[in-house]
């Protein structure tokens, strides 16, 4: 003779982090932080940014830019540096403890 769990009652959906975390699937990317530049503003080295290119850029959003550099971490603001191509929006940052 077995027993249920009290705890039953209160099980959830499993978490499906793709549709926490994705909004256009075909859109979004991955990219790896390299650097502690943005520590300050709580984004470190080996975070992994989630970057959807089908958002447009908002003002004080964080955005990915590509240049002849490779892609830079920034917050939109107007004007718009037109050395810069506008790659995406960031939408969520993961970290591993």
């Amino acid at each position: 003779m077995s027993f249920g769990s009290p705890a039953a009652d209160y099980v959830e959906n499993k978490l499906d982090l793709n549709r926490f975390l994705i909004r256009n699937n075909p859109a979004t990317f991955f990219l790896r932080m390299d650097n502690n530049n943005f520590a300050k503003e709580g984004i470190f080295q080996d975070d992994i940014l989630i970057v959807d290119r089908s958002l447009p850029p908002q003002p004080g959003k964080w955005i990915i830019t590509e240049s002849e550099n490779g892609f830079q971490l920034s917050r939109y603001q107007k004007p718009f540096s037109t050395q810069k191509l506008f790659w995406g929006r960031v939408t969520s940052v993961i970290r591993k403890f």
